[in-house]
């Protein structure tokens, strides 16, 4: 039993004529008669009352194939329209994977332009350490990473650069080291900082820092949220180092001081990264393309005390 066949019995029965039939579905009438008594043969049950012919009355038999036969067309046509919408981008499942900073504070604008170039699209998203996130993506479990640095794994992973961030301080405005007008990682010897945990790629930038320039790392809080770390610098219960991108907010309303560190690094380099072996699909196409637009007009504003700008 095949679509055709189907299709030609449909189209029978609605047009009530084998000849407008033939011509609805682009055949000539013997190949529809022959279609038709081929699919008879096959059932093993007569699909029209040979006592009207031309009226086209259909026997128990036919009218339970014919109704089958219009849902499996639904189906078979809806199936295909959806395929046809993927294969352009417009509609389907993108899987993407983030870290915290950029899940927070760039991901939201990424998808509300995404969003707008292929409104169905779902978007699903997993938020994670960018080592986790990399193994999710070779293990195609998602489409997409945003990690914060670049796979090291140039064969297997394409990686693009999105946006430069750098790493501050963050304390209290009444912070004694909220007046320095520079501040050196000697300077938070004696401070209780909060950071991320170790699993996190910031929390081994910030240890290195501190054993490299031989200074006391005093953590009280570790594993913290950077979110959560906000809310306890500014409930006083140390200072915190985080991404600038994740502070914007509170610092432009004045609720913490942000400063550089001399010897930290002064940028890092946030990535987009898709398993190159892959062939693109269009919604991961369309969001790499919006990723690329987004971040190059995204002008970070210069907040942090001691530097430029």
């Amino acid at each position: 039993m095949e679509l055709m066949q189907l299709r030609m019995l449909v189209a029978v029965v609605e047009e009530s004529s084998i000849q407008k039939a033939a011509e609805r579905v682009f055949r000539t009438a013997p190949a529809v008669s022959m279609a038709l008594r081929k699919l008879e043969v096959e059932i093993g049950a007569s699909l029209f009352d040979r006592i009207e012919p031309r009226e086209h009355a259909l026997t128990p038999a036919g009218e339970a194939l014919v109704k089958y036969a219009r849902r499996m067309l639904a189906l078979h046509d809806e199936a295909l329209g959806t395929l046809q919408e993927i294969s352009k981008g417009r509609r389907g499942t993108l899987r993407i994977g983030s870290n915290e900073s950029i899940n927070l504070y760039l991901l939201p604008q990424l998808t509300q332009v995404f969003h707008k170039l292929c409104p169905e699209v779902k978007v699903e998203v997993t938020c994670d350490h960018s080592d986790a996130l990399l193994l999710a993506l070779a293990q195609h479990r998602i489409d997409i990473a945003l990690v914060a640095y670049c796979p090291s794994d140039h064969d297997f992973f394409e990686a693009h650069p999105i946006m430069s961030d750098e790493l501050v301080v963050i304390m209290s405005p009444d912070n004694p080291l909220a007046s320095k007008q520079t501040l050196h990682i000697a300077d938070l010897g004696l401070e209780s900082i909060i950071i991320e945990g170790d699993s996190s790629s910031l929390h081994e930038t910030v240890v290195e820092a501190f054993r490299r320039f031989h200074t006391t790392l005093n953590v009280p809080v570790e594993s913290a949220s950077i979110e959560a770390i906000k809310r306890m610098v500014e409930r006083k219960l140390g200072i915190g180092i985080v991404p600038r991108m994740c502070v914007q907010e509170e610092a432009e309303m004045g609720k913490l001081k942000l400063k550089r560190v001399e010897e930290f690094p002064e940028e890092r380099t946030l990535w987009v990264a898709r398993r190159g072996s892959d062939s693109q699909s269009p919604a991961a196409k369309a969001f790499m393309e919006v990723t690329k637009s987004v971040t190059q007009k995204r002008s970070p504003k210069s907040m942090v005390e001691g530097g430029p700008g």
